[in-house]
């Protein structure tokens, strides 16, 4: 589930540069009073602070770190201000318990899930359109995640996942909920701007906003859905993710060979593509267990759009997709397909 995103109007970008400026000056005490002022001049209260002053706020800082113009400890710092910013709203914005009726839902991340602030977010939106919520917080190990389930019995599991590398994570959670006979509803960027990678995974359910996620969860608390089976791994996936660090160092040693600016590179440049490379791999394997090419070429855009930022010719991706192209060999033809056409 996401919330929306958009550009906010004029003055409603004010509020959001004003937010970032306290941000990047660690001003805490600042960011809270400005966060504090806007729920209590603001009728519709925590729902509209977050889609319009919160959510944007972050995109923005993720903008800023994509541009080059923000690291990724100001970004830390940005996400740190705004959950205790935003814990201290939702206190003052509670003010009534979840009725007795009222869906059970457990908010968690998948394993690979690095950004916790979108689960905080939905759980909040949720709350506030009537949902008793247990948020879980960093992800769990499975097994822990089906006992906590199997205790809890909630109406569903609902996974946030805003990256697409964090796949095999929603396919691992939604089976361990499974085993406790808990369905699970998903949403985030990272699953796409449809059904189609979520249905793929095995889950339950998918929806775009947090209105569309309570509305299923109402329609699941009066009658609980079939529990949907997930497709056994594709042999193609199985094998990307068996790939060992040889097939990097092959694909590495053989891209030095033809680029010279990465042969030139010292052992920090070398190590940087290592891990650039073994995110090629991964998306790939991500892009067929979601069955959506999509996820690989949007990875790939990205990627350009990365390098361009920071003043790298972008015409080492398509070495490095050619490359990888040439050495994974005859076995793998969904991926030479993804690697010609990105």
């Amino acid at each position: 589930m996401e919330t929306p995103v958009d550009r906010p109007a004029s003055a409603g970008q004010d509020r959001v540069i004003a937010y970032l400026d306290l941000v990047a000056a660690r001003d805490l005490t600042g960011a809270r009073a400005l966060v504090m002022a806007e729920l209590l001049t603001d009728g519709d209260g925590l729902t509209r602070l977050i889609d319009r002053l919160l959510v944007p706020a972050m995109a923005e800082v993720g903008e800023r770190w994509y541009q080059g113009r923000w690291n990724a400890a100001q970004e830390h710092v940005a996400s740190g201000v705004t959950e205790r910013a935003l814990s201290a709203a939702s206190v003052r914005a509670r003010s009534r318990r979840p009725a007795a009726d009222a869906p059970t839902v457990v908010v968690a991340c998948p394993r690979g899930e690095g950004h916790l602030l979108p689960a905080r977010f939905l759980a909040e939106l949720l709350l506030e359109a009537g949902a008793d919520v247990i948020v879980l917080g960093p992800p769990l190990p499975d097994r822990d995640l089906a006992a906590y389930l199997a205790e809890t019995r909630p109406t569903a599991l609902v996974l946030s996942c805003t990256e697409p590398l964090a796949l095999p994570g929603v396919r691992d959670a939604i089976a361990a909920s499974h085993s406790a006979q808990v369905p699970v509803l998903t949403g985030g960027a990272g699953l796409g701007p449809d059904e189609r990678r979520a249905r793929a995974l095995g889950a339950d359910g998918w929806a775009a906003t947090a209105q569309e996620a309570m509305g299923a969860l109402r329609e699941w608390r009066e009658q609980p859905p079939a529990l949907a089976v997930a497709g056994a791994e594709d042999r193609e996936v199985s094998a990307l993710r068996r790939l060992r660090d040889s097939f990097v160092d092959d694909v590495l040693g053989m891209l030095m060979q033809r680029v010279d600016p990465v042969g030139a590179h010292g052992a920090r440049e070398r190590e940087q593509a290592r891990s650039d490379l073994k995110l090629v791999i991964s998306s790939l394997s991500c892009a067929l267990l979601g069955d959506d090419d999509r996820l690989f070429t949007a990875f790939v855009a990205w990627s350009r759009g990365l390098l361009a930022a920071r003043g790298i010719n972008g015409g080492v991706i398509d070495e490095s997709l050619a490359v990888v192209n040439d050495v994974l060999g005859p076995g793998f033809p969904a991926s030479h397909r993804l690697l010609t056409t990105a």
